[in-house]
Formats: C-alpha cells, structure tokens, sequence
C-alpha cells in the first residue's frame, strides 16, 4: 500500500511539469494568434531556457517566428527542432517552406522528403524539386521530377520551358522543340527562354528560314532582348543570309523574265511564219522559201535561246531550295546515295578470280661491238735547224761604240709554229667525239 502511494506521487511530481510546459506553450501560441508575437516569444524563450533542445518549444517559436513574418528566424529555430526530430515528415516539410521562404538553400531537405515520404510530394514540390536538380546541373534527375510535377497535358508555361531545355541540354531537339513550342505559345516572361531554346534548335539544324522567323517574334515579342542576350551574332548571321536569299530571288526574277521574253518571241517568230504564204507554182516561190528558212532559224534560234534560260532558272531554283534545305534533310539525302552507292558494289558470286599469267621471260642477245681504234690527235711544229749565236756585248770601256753596234744588231727571223694539215672546225671535233662515243658502247 505504502508502495502504491510512493509511485502515484512519484508519477504526480513528474507529470506536473511536463503539464506546465504544456500550458505555457498553449498560452504563447494563444498570444501569437491575439497578435502580442513579442510576449509569446518571451513566454517560450523562457522555457526553452529550462528545457533546453525541446522539440515542442523550438517548433513553437519557429511557428510564432513564421506567423510574424521573420522566415530566417522560424527556419534557424525550425532546423533546431528538426535535428532533434530528423523522423518528423510534418516538421520536415515546415523546415523546409521556412528556408524557402528565406531564400536559403532547401534542396537537401526535399531530397530527403522524396526518400522519407514520397507520398507527401505534391506537383508544387516535384517542380521546386526539379529546379533545385537542375540548378546544381542535375539534368536528368531534374527531368524526372519536373515529368512527375503536373499532367503532361496541362503542364505551366514555366514548367514546359524548364522541360524543354533539359531535352536541349541532353541533345534530344525533337523532344525540345515540342515542349519549348508549347512555352512560346503565350505572352508572359516564360515565353522568352522558350523562344530562344527554339532559335538555338533551329540555328544547329541549319534552318535558316525558321530561325528568321523566331528572331522577328522576339523582336515583336521582347524588344531589344536579342541586343542584351548571346543571340546578337546570329542576328548578323540571319542578315547576311537574308542578302543573299534576296539576291538569288532577284537572279532568278531576271531569268524568268527574259524566259518569258524569249518565249514571247519565238511565239511571234511562229506566228509570223504560218501567216506567210505557202509554197505554190508562182514566181514568189523562191521570196516564200528564204522566208520560210529565215523564220525557222529565227524559232530555232529563240528556242535554243528559252531552252538555255530555262535551265538557268531550274539551275538557280535547285539553288535556292538547297540554300533553304535544313541541314538535316540534306544529310539524309547525302546519307541515302552513300547507302545505295554502298549498295551497288555488293559481293557478286557469280564473279571468279582466275589466277595471274605466269611470269614471262625475255632473253636478248646481241653482239658486242669492237671498240674503235683511238683517235690521236698531234701537232708537228717545225723547230730551226740552228740557233744563231750569242752576242757579245762590248766591253763598258768602249760604251758607245758597244751602244752603236748593239743598235746594229737584228734578232734572226724564227720559222712560225704550222700543223702538218689544215686545222678542224668544233663541229668536226664534236662529230668524231660523238662517234667514238658510240663505238665504246
């Protein structure tokens, strides 16, 4: 009995305050809903000074904080409460709005909303999910919870232009185009991202004429957003595509023109010619016949003349329809004749490979030639049988009778050096070397 007694006061003493704290949290909420946010705060600030780390308070004061206005106080009390209650989805999700709400970082806790509860995860989540994927260039799973965020069939502007840009970043232009067309379909900011996803699509295909008319809807649409933005280039690019579009339509404008012309002309040719006079018995036969003759050189002429202009034209109209063929069409069409080329040098069976001619020897024989006697080229001179005699001078003693006689004195008259026959010409020289040349081979 005495035991029953002590547990029942025990059990007394320890509800009591457990009771108070509750009926001191219930009083600051009832302030908080009478508008005195201050005095709640106080009244919890209070307990949470005598039960440190409570759940119960630190959520309440995160409530009060919220309801006043203040989200980075709730959300700084809010993460208190929920590090204590990391199992809590209710305080999770609130955790989470409080941070939103004050622009801080929430994605990790709706990461962990998606694992701990799925179910809890509505479109405006799935969508605020997406966002934060792909503001940390998570593109695939940032596709997967934007595709989970509304029905496909009535999903925002906002959402289709996020869609549509993920399909860009990962390549898939059909799927792109799709999604960004349906953003581009109305008048509000989310038109803009879509319109330029659809100008980047169509500038990588090549389509000229698309991209023209995209670039003058955001001009309509957006003034002076294609000058602020990347695009500003392709602006130039479009420009001089168009110069030269005109240009080719002026081309071709001209040759139609003098197509008609020459059409025009051989028709009067023709016309001229039947009403002429007919071949008869008369003595205008030969005037009708050079007639005749003149206008069929004429049409035949102005036929030549429409049939070259014709081809002019077909010329530049295949032109300009590859100038305007998106890049795609054009290399399926490259692609197709690559294939049936392919196609066309196919193995054949029914084709052997016979075995090369043996290898076919030749054996010349010829006579050596004898190598010819060596010419031998000589030049006689003719020396003087006898050399005069030394002169002897006169002795210094007698200077200008040896001066006299030494004035006296003439040299002897030397024979001059003569070939025994008359000299070759270089062109005999060089006939005979040529053919002694010949002779040694």
């Amino acid at each position: 009995m005495i035991t029953l007694l002590s547990t029942l006061i025990l059990l007394a003493g320890c509800s009591a305050p457990e009771e108070k704290k509750s009926a001191r949290i219930q009083q600051a909420l009832q302030l908080s809903e009478s508008g005195a946010h201050s005095e709640a705060i106080d009244v919890l600030e209070e307990l949470a000074a005598q039960y440190p780390n409570d759940v119960e308070i630190l959520s309440s004061i995160g409530r009060i904080y919220t309801a006043e206005g203040d989200h980075t106080m709730a959300a700084f009390f809010l993460e208190q409460a929920h590090l204590q209650a990391p199992d809590d989805t209710e305080l999770l999700f609130r955790t989470y709005q409080s941070l939103s709400a004050s622009n801080q970082p929430a994605g990790h806790l709706l990461e962990k909303l998606v694992t701990q509860s799925p179910d809890a995860m509505n479109a405006e989540l799935w969508a605020r999910l997406g966002q934060d994927r792909r503001a940390a260039n998570k593109t695939q799973p940032a596709l997967d919870a934007y595709l989970k965020s509304h029905d496909l069939e009535r999903a925002s502007s906002e959402t289709a232009a996020a869609i549509g840009q993920l399909f860009l970043d990962m390549e898939n232009l059909a799927q792109a185009e799709t999604w960004l067309e349906r953003a581009a379909d109305n008048d509000d900011a989310n038109a803009l991202p879509a319109l330029f996803g659809l100008l980047d699509i169509k500038l990588r295909q090549k389509d000229w004429a698309e991209a023209e008319t995209i670039m003058a809807q955001l001009d309509a649409q957006f003034p002076g957003a294609v000058e602020a933005s990347q695009w500003e280039q392709a602006r130039q690019e479009l420009d001089r595509w168009r110069q030269a579009q005109d240009r080719m339509q002026a081309q071709l404008a001209r040759a139609e023109a003098e197509r008609k012309a020459a059409e025009a002309e051989a028709e009067a040719a023709s016309e001229s010619a039947s009403t002429g006079s007919t071949p008869s018995e008369t003595p205008e036969d030969s005037t009708t016949t050079a007639s005749t003759t003149t206008a069929s050189a004429s049409t035949g002429s102005a036929d030549d003349r429409s049939a070259g202009k014709a081809q002019i034209i077909t010329d530049l109209e295949a032109a300009g329809a590859m100038a305007d063929t998106p890049a795609i069409e054009a290399t399926e069409a490259i692609s197709a004749a690559e294939m049936a080329f392919n196609r066309s040098i196919e193995f054949d069976p029914t084709i052997t490979i016979e075995p090369a001619d043996p290898d076919v020897s030749f054996q010349v024989d010829f006579d050596q030639a004898a190598l010819a006697d060596p010419t031998i080229y000589s030049i006689d001179t003719t020396e003087p049988s006898t050399l005069p005699d030394p002169v002897a001078l006169a002795a210094p003693s007698d200077l200008p009778g040896a001066l006299e006689d030494f004035e006296d004195f003439s040299p002897p008259q030397l024979a001059p050096v003569r070939p025994d026959a008359s000299p070759r010409s270089i062109e005999e020289l060089l006939a005979e070397a040529e053919m002694a040349e010949l002779d040694r081979d």
